[in-house]
């Protein structure tokens, strides 16, 4: 044994257990140097375990920091992905009107889809409350707009002009219908999260019947689960890209066929991008071509519609379906879409879920599997 690690009170007990014999005083010496000798290990030993204890508790605290910064890292990852996208409505008194785009080749703004919204719209009692915010001059786009919906008899004011969060809630409880206008659906949805409270606003109101909903372009983008099916580029960056959730499926607003796309574009086709996102997500994409529409009625109710005006440009009609288990199909004008509404799925479980890679191996992302996607 280390002579450090002896104890005194062991050396004491050795000596006294003699009968009849005191310590000497060369053995008292030796007895006090011992115990010296013990005291300092003790506290040597004291010393390490206090420092190990230091160095323990600062690597727990180092740790849980670790895990908290990787939390919050990973939320922060997972909203810009997408997720979580809102539950699925249960909502009969939901109205929506879903429109691909504002303007088609010929006609001018709104002109092929004012009928559609003249019978969606019928008499209101208050005004509607536009959204501008895809747009960078929303001063400009909302006189444009204000003047069109003034020619269909409709008054209009624009979100933006309310200027405080609270008097832009107090605005959504007052009117009848919201109008989402289109542009850049990054603009659009980071404005809208920039008071938290407006979006759940604007969604209770709309499942409640209680706040008619028009979306073009961006706008139908938000409508849908999340933004993830926009043709747009990021230039700023929301929070999330969670939609309303008015519908359990996506829209690709502008789909452009493969044969109308420009000659000799070597880059990749509406229909191949949409197709990637098949591979990687099992939620449905409607790819409306310009000029169409959905009309929603209820959270179990949707119809096709196609441009109530045409010019002599627009050639194209209806829609093209992408789904896993049909691969892409076409979608004629007035074709039901209630087969895409129906169901009491969870939403959110249907993206992320990779097809297993042609060749065999686990599923990228956790899909069920199955193997490429196939386009009809």
């Amino acid at each position: 044994m280390h002579p450090q690690l002896v104890c005194p009170k062991f050396c004491l007990s050795v000596c006294l257990s003699v009968p009849g014999r005191s310590p000497l005083p060369t053995e008292r010496v030796g007895l006090a140097l011992t115990a010296a000798a013990a005291l300092v290990a003790l506290a040597d030993m004291l010393t390490i375990a206090l420092r190990c204890f230091i160095a323990g508790t600062a690597a727990a605290v180092a740790l849980k920091l670790s895990k908290q910064a990787v939390r919050s890292r990973t939320t922060l990852l997972s909203a810009a992905a997408g997720a979580p996208c809102p539950p699925r409505l249960d909502a009969p008194e939901l109205r929506a009107l879903l429109i691909s785009n504002s303007k088609v080749a010929g006609l001018e703004y709104l002109d092929h889809a004012e009928a559609h919204m003249k019978d969606f719209l019928g008499e209101l009692s208050s005004f509607v409350l536009f959204v501008p915010y895809a747009q960078a001059d929303r001063d400009g786009y909302a006189a444009r707009v204000r003047a069109r919906f003034g020619a269909m008899g409709y008054e209009l004011r624009s979100m933006h002009e309310f200027g405080t969060a609270d008097a832009i809630r107090a605005a959504v409880l007052e009117a009848s219908c919201i109008f989402v206008g289109g542009g850049n659906t990054y603009r659009l949805m980071k404005c809208l999260q920039e008071d938290p409270a407006l979006l759940p606003l604007v969604r209770e109101r709309v499942a409640a019947g209680e706040l008619l909903y028009i979306g073009s372009s961006a706008g139908t983008n938000v409508a849908c689960p999340t933004m993830r099916n926009t043709n747009d580029m990021p230039i700023c960056w929301p929070r999330s890209l969670a939609g309303l959730g008015l519908v359990p499926f996506q829209i690709n607003t502008h789909y452009i066929d493969a044969a109308r796309e420009v000659e000799h574009h070597m880059g990749e086709t509406r229909e191949t991008r949409l197709q990637e996102f098949m591979e990687d997500n099992a939620v449905p994409v409607l790819g409306l071509r310009e000029g169409s529409a959905v009309l929603v009625r209820g959270s179990r109710s949707a119809t096709l519609l196609g441009p109530a005006r045409k010019s002599a440009q627009v050639t194209w009609s209806g829609a093209r379906l992408f789904s896993r288990e049909d691969g892409c199909r076409e979608l004629a004008d007035g074709a039901s879409l209630d087969f895409l509404m129906q169901g009491d799925h969870d939403v959110e479980a249907l993206f992320d879920t990779a097809l297993v890679p042609a060749g065999g191996g686990a599923a990228l992302g956790g899909g069920d599997g199955g193997d490429t996607f196939k386009s009809g």
